[in-house]
């Protein structure tokens, strides 16, 4: 996996041959750990049915995931056909109906979702605005590989502003200022064709940011450590070691870690061993699992609230799975947004 750095790179690729996509990320978390939010927005949506059964079909899409005291409280996964949709290669630039994410050219980004979720009635509306104005550490590079990551701004001053309807009627208000991160990964190809198992987990200190990627037992196998300030300077630690410890079962049949250790060295404050805890599971399914995290670093107490995620990417592969994936998946149909 070949990983870029800063917004010059935030763009839409094109990519159109079978099983491409791109998606562009957010997530974040109130201060106090009560509220979670994670918005992703799609070009070619790598578990969807649709895209499963056949990777030529691309389509559009956004998942909405709302979290409350490290519950899930809403979700809305929807897809729609490409041509009804704009996605920018000039500009951090996606819209299409009932989402859009921007960054304009003084750096401010704006996420914003208006999205049903299953057949309940309930409706989510989101909009996150954050200072994405943080600039590239490194020389550029153009996208040469199959697949990309992009971190585009990993840590950043953001707020969202939340509200949840059911029938129409508001039920729930919150807003909140928050560290947000955000994030981009691209491909040329399926992701099961070259990945078995995903880890990745962030955690916003006071003054650092801390990133990992892991693709253990993947043909495109990455353990990756990147450490960001709060002037937007990524830089990835050296000699990086990741183990797992404490191996569990899902109800679904799904193997896991509930511990990750990070070990290595960083530019900035040397040696240094990370220790995520999968304490909480907020999100379960045949392939996926999500969790409000507690991390450690550098044997510190109190620990610090983050997230992470698993991935059984190779689980994609299977039929049998995909039933489970279709089951919130709502298509939208309309016109291509103005």
């Amino acid at each position: 996996m070949q990983v870029l750095q800063g917004i010059t790179h935030n763009t839409c690729h094109q990519l159109d041959g079978p099983g491409a996509y791109e998606w562009w990320y957010v997530d974040a978390v109130s201060p106090c750990g009560e509220w979670g939010i994670v918005y992703i927005v799609f070009r070619g949506i790598p578990m969807s049915p649709t895209y499963l059964r056949d990777p030529h079909s691309m389509r559009a899409g956004c998942a909405v995931s709302i979290y409350h005291r490290g519950v899930r409280i809403a979700f809305s996964f929807t897809e729609q056909p490409l041509e009804h949709t704009l996605f920018d290669s000039n500009s951090t630039n996606v819209q299409m109906k009932g989402a859009s994410l921007s960054i304009d050219g003084s750096g401010v980004l704006r996420a914003t979702a208006n999205v049903p979720c299953d057949s309940d009635g309930r409706t989510i509306e989101l909009t996150i605005t954050g200072d994405a104005s943080s600039k590239p550490s490194t020389a550029q590079s153009t996208f040469a590989q199959a697949h990309g990551w992009v971190l585009a701004c990993p840590r950043m001053n953001a707020e969202f502003d939340l509200k949840l309807h059911e029938h129409d009627t508001l039920v729930l208000q919150h807003k909140a200022r928050v560290m947000a991160y955000h994030d981009h990964n691209m491909g040329s190809r399926q992701m099961h064709r070259d990945y078995t198992d995903w880890y990745w987990g962030r955690v916003h200190t006071a003054d650092t940011t801390i990133v990992f990627l892991s693709t253990p037992g993947s043909p495109d196998t990455m353990n990756a450590v990147y450490e960001v300030n709060d002037n937007g300077l990524i830089k990835p630690w050296a000699d990086v070691e990741i183990s797992f410890r404490h191996r569990s079962i899902s109800a679904m049949g799904l193997a896991f870690y509930k511990q990750i250790i990070l070990r290595g060295s960083s530019d900035e404050q040397g040696p240094m061993e990370v220790v995520c805890d999968n304490a909480q599971t907020c999100e379960d399914s045949p392939f996926y699992q999500r969790y409000v995290s507690t991390w450690r670093v550098n044997n510190q107490t109190p620990a610090i609230i983050g997230t992470s995620e698993y991935m059984n990417v190779a689980r994609m592969r299977s039929r049998w799975i995909r039933p489970f994936l279709g089951l919130p998946l709502i298509t939208i149909e309309g016109d291509r947004p103005v």
